[in-house]
């Protein structure tokens, strides 16, 4: 519900924002602009504020497709893994992505 909203928001800024570009003002340039990157910006930084989950939390969360603003990331870095990829299997385990 939430995405097809933000996506009827976004389209009526950018409908704004094409008008604007014949307005005579251009602070209505400007207000457009800044109404289409706050759209843009808006679930990265209303994911900023979440309060902090548990471990169970966030492996729950990494088990479906990511929203917009998150992000799955390994528990135990990639980069620490055998060169010969023995631990590749441990490593992609959904044991260790958390969102």
């Amino acid at each position: 519900m939430m995405e097809a909203l933000a996506r009827g928001i976004k389209s009526a800024v950018r409908g704004l924002l094409a008008r604007a570009e014949t307005a005579p003002d251009p602070r209505v340039k400007v207000a457009a602009l800044l109404l289409e990157v706050g759209l843009e910006v808006y679930p990265y930084a209303s994911a900023y504020f979440d309060p902090p989950k548990s471990l169970e939390e966030l492996q729950a969360a990494a088990q479906s497709p990511s929203e917009e603003g998150y992000d799955n990331h390994h528990i135990i870095e990639q980069a620490t893994a055998n060169p010969d990829g023995s631990e590749d299997e441990r490593i992609d385990s959904l044991e260790n992505i958390g969102n």
